[in-house]
């Protein structure tokens, strides 16, 4: 008789334990299965016997130490088929009745096990024939007029709802603070309206530079040989073409970088700034196992506006609100089969985005990844973090074409 109604065992792992005893009954070693789970990444793998495991006597024995943090998981799997066929009239072999009804035992406690990991409609509910429909990549499931289908999981409408309504908000607060009137129209200027640099605010722009023909038009004799015909108010002419209060203006320069500029414009108008940097690391960095930890990016190929501190925190402090574009990659070595690797990027502290990859065997695991982040130009800031749970510590090389984060303002 099978009294033990249990079809499976959990055992923590604690980086010493490689032998496990199997209590549960079972009478030949293919009916034992074992997984192996990571407990912080959740990611599970099959053990495969006898690479991974071996039986002795009632044991399981693994043949590598799983560190602390991981999950095995040893069951009992039975084939579904018949052990004895009783013929009419024939004898009735007490014990090999015995066994077969222990081995139907086997398989309907197999099914209560997986059956209680398995989505139930309660008992109640008014539903018959529902039928499930072929997966398809990319799409979830969805009941809808009494079926079940399948909907794409990022649909246009889902995608770009979110971001059409942070740009219209955008757009509306940008209008509600210009001076443009009904259709797009360009107010009347005098000429005293627009001698100076706070009247700025009244002329029309067109992306991050002043549009040509619309200066023209306004600034009518003003635009002999205009000098507005440069991308940016950066020579000579084009302060003298501001009239008495371009006297040491602070809109001489290429761009509106400093106080001053943003001074004189009232913090209002700021063309977009280019934003970004390239940085890497220059050597090896250890990185503990089972710990997320910060890539500290101690060099820069480029920095544009100063916002990378790579000598303390080693992160990116944006200067002006906006969408960043997130580049990131990083090479782990030594690494152990079967062990998992994962790189983040940080946001104020914490993870937005992650890519996790296993690594089945070999000497390098590399880790890419890519997002698009916001960040408000105050103190929001980005980190590049990665981890690794082999048991050990294992090292991040150190090259800027192995270990590098590049970032760029693209709105």
């Amino acid at each position: 008789m099978l009294e033990d109604p249990k079809t499976k065992l959990l055992y923590d792992t604690d980086g010493v334990q490689t032998v496990f005893p199997i209590n549960i009954p079972f009478d030949e070693e293919e009916e034992i299965h074992a997984w192996i789970r990571n407990k912080t990444t959740k990611l599970q793998d099959k053990l495969v016997n006898p690479d991974d495991f071996f039986l002795e006597g009632k044991n399981l024995i693994t043949t590598v130490v799983w560190a602390d943090g991981y999950l095995l998981v040893i069951k009992r799997i039975v084939s579904i088929r018949q052990l004895l066929d009783l013929f009419y009239g024939g004898p009735l072999p007490s014990e090999a009745i015995e066994k077969a009804l222990d081995y139907l035992t086997k398989i309907a406690l197999q099914h209560e096990e997986k059956f209680s990991r398995s989505l139930l409609l309660p008992e109640t509910i008014d539903i018959e024939n529902l039928e499930l429909q072929d997966p398809e990549e990319g799409f979830y499931l969805r009941y809808l007029s009494g079926a079940l289908t399948w909907v794409q999981a990022f649909s246009g409408n889902q995608t770009l709802q979110p971001f059409m309504k942070v740009f219209l908000e955008s757009l509306t607060a940008a209008i509600a603070r210009s001076n443009i009137g009904a259709a797009g129209s360009i107010p009347e200027l005098s000429d005293t309206e627009i001698s100076g640099p706070e009247n700025l605010d009244l002329i029309q722009r067109s992306g991050d530079k002043w549009k040509d023909r619309s200066l023209t038009e306004i600034f009518g004799a003003k635009a002999d040989g205009n000098p507005w015909r440069h991308d940016r108010y950066g020579d000579a002419e084009a302060i003298s073409a501001m009239g008495e209060k371009a006297d040491e203006n602070p809109l001489n320069h290429d761009r509106y970088t400093d106080a001053e500029a943003v001074e004189a414009t009232a913090g209002e108008y700021l063309p977009i700034i280019n934003s970004g940097c390239r940085v890497y690391r220059t050597a090896n960095q250890s990185i503990p196992s089972a710990t997320p930890t910060r890539i500290q990016l101690n060099n820069e190929d480029w920095d544009i506006n100063s916002e990378f501190d790579s000598t303390t925190n080693y992160r990116f402090t944006a200067k002006q609100a906006g969408y960043y574009q997130v580049n990131a990659d990083i090479v782990l070595s030594p690494f152990a089969a079967l062990c998992h690797g994962i790189i983040y990027i940080y946001k104020n502290g914490e993870s937005v985005a992650e890519v996790i990859n296993v690594h089945h065997s070999g000497y390098y695991l590399g880790l890419t990844i890519s997002d698009v982040v916001y960040l408000d130009g105050n103190s929001d800031y980005i980190e590049l973090y990665a981890y690794q749970d082999c048991g050990s510590s294992q090292n991040v090389l150190g090259a800027k074409r192995y270990c590098f984060m590049s970032i760029h303002r693209l709105s």
